[in-house]
């Protein structure tokens, strides 16, 4: 859980004290906070009227750090590069891969500041100064609220990677549009900056809680704090009074309370929050489509996918098992362009199933694999109906028949099932041949008033490669 910092939310039970107010907002959110409505706010939306919407390039991509170099690459006659990414992990990691020495400078929160300077980095600042550097790279804290003001035109990437943290993800209706509105200085051509990049990969079995979910465990949260405040109430022996405090100082709930000490219901609607934008990262359009629905920008979608072997044996483990190993063959097919490449590769891992995971997701998709919950059992028998279908109405067998059976002779309709049944024994076929079975390749005309029943073959009917 994210932790609330107090000294925004500390205001906001004195704001509605106040008889005339508003919040206002360039990216507002819905806000559920029992006194919006016990107040009766109501929401004035202020619609422009000249074009403000802003060019993005968003790149999906499953490779997601040679992504970021060969767009580094692209950029390489930019005077001025402003990286927004919510890790200093992972700036850390950019900055030695790319043997940066002096020309990058890292704004940062001022204990995020601490941890860098001492793994080496020389050009920290926690507050914004100029000048800026090549590579600017920039935190959270300077997602909002501060203005950067400069004398030369960046091109901004915003980066999200959720292999390195979850916590990278981007909101497109709000962090991504407070972003760009950090550069204050219009230029000549009436721009702000040359470019806007937003790179990221997704989470296809990223955990997101829904709104019931995070209730329960706020509950949950309150029982645990009650219990505990209890036993520090009841408890008179100083040195044990001591221990259950450290034990109610470090629980979650705390992170939920305003100053004093009540439930902070802004701080649980950003809980709601945090989970909304975790939606957007499970798959490869779910980003694009809240891109465009926040209606702040013109969005031009990359999509970037890779084969990276190395990548694949991390997440397929040979100890896993085999229900396991499907759901993450199935998760990466979904997410690969290269799938007989694929194909080749599990194969050579020794993967006993896997012709028969990649057939399945090529015949019967994701969802059937789903339904079935990942059984191989149960995907094998649905891909030996396919298997049995395709073979049935294959050229060489329709060829057979056709050349067997004689029209206009009325004969036991046994013989022909007989017939039947042996060219489906040549051919692997185990489907037991019934009267319907010949109607699917002929047309028939019954006798039942003899014995035993006879049937007369009028007109051969059968289509290669398919029933009609």
């Amino acid at each position: 859980m994210l932790a609330i910092e107090k000294k925004i939310t500390n205001p906001v039970s004195d704001f509605f004290e106040f008889d005339n107010k508003a919040f206002v907002s360039a990216t507002p959110l819905e806000i559920h906070h029992p006194k919006v409505i016990e107040q009766g706010f109501y929401r004035l939306k202020i619609e422009p009227q000249f074009e403000y919407k802003k060019d993005i390039e968003l790149i999906v991509t499953n490779d997601f750090v040679n992504v970021f170099l060969e767009k580094l690459e692209s950029l390489n006659q930019s005077q001025c590069i402003c990286i927004f990414y919510n890790s200093t992990s992972g700036i850390d990691s950019i900055i030695h891969s790319l043997n940066m020495q002096y020309n990058y400078k890292t704004f940062c929160s001022p204990k995020s500041k601490t941890i860098l300077m001492k793994h080496g980095f020389k050009n920290v600042e926690s507050d914004f100064v100029e000048p800026l550097e090549n590579y600017n790279f920039f935190t959270s804290r300077y997602f909002s609220a501060v203005d950067i003001e400069i004398k030369v035109k960046p091109d901004i990437i915003i980066l999200s990677n959720l292999n390195q943290a979850e916590h990278t993800v981007i909101d497109p209706f709000t962090e991504a549009i407070q972003i760009q509105g950090r550069f204050r200085n219009i230029f000549e051509d009436g721009k702000n900056y040359n470019s806007l990049t937003h790179i990221t990969n997704f989470k296809s079995e990223i955990k997101v809680k829904t709104d019931e979910q995070i209730d329960k465990e706020i509950e949950q949260y309150k029982k645990t704090h009650r219990l505990i405040f209890k036993q520090f109430n009841e408890e008179s022996d100083a040195v044990k009074r001591n221990i259950i405090k450290k034990d109610l100082d470090r629980l979650s709930f705390n992170e939920l309370l305003d100053e004093n000490k009540k439930l902070d219901d802004f701080a649980v609607h950003n809980l709601y929050n945090e989970e909304r934008v975790r939606t957007y990262y499970s798959d490869l359009e779910s980003l694009h489509e809240a891109y465009k629905e926040s209606n702040f920008f013109n969005v031009s979608l990359k999509t970037d996918l890779r084969f990276n072997l190395d990548e694949v044996r991390l997440k397929i483990r040979s100890n896993e098992s085999t229900k396991k190993k499907i759901i993450r063959i199935v998760s990466l097919l979904n997410e690969i362009s290269n799938i007989e490449q694929f194909r080749e590769m599990l194969i050579q891992e020794s993967f006993e199933e896997a012709n028969t995971i990649v057939d399945a997701f090529l015949k019967l998709g994701k969802i059937f694999i789903q339904k079935v919950d990942y059984s191989l059992a149960k995907i094998k028998k649905e891909l030996e109906k396919i298997d049995s279908e395709e073979r049935r109405f294959g050229a060489a067998i329709i060829l057979e028949i056709s050349d067997t059976f004689l029209f206009g002779l009325k004969q036991d309709r046994n013989i022909y099932k007989q017939k039947l049944q042996e060219i489906y024994s040549r051919y692997g076929i185990s489907q037991k041949v019934t009267l319907e079975t010949i109607k699917e390749y002929f047309e028939v005309t019954e006798d039942k008033g003899i014995k035993p029943p006879a049937i007369t073959l009028k007109k051969f009917i059968g289509i290669v490669g398919g029933k009609d």
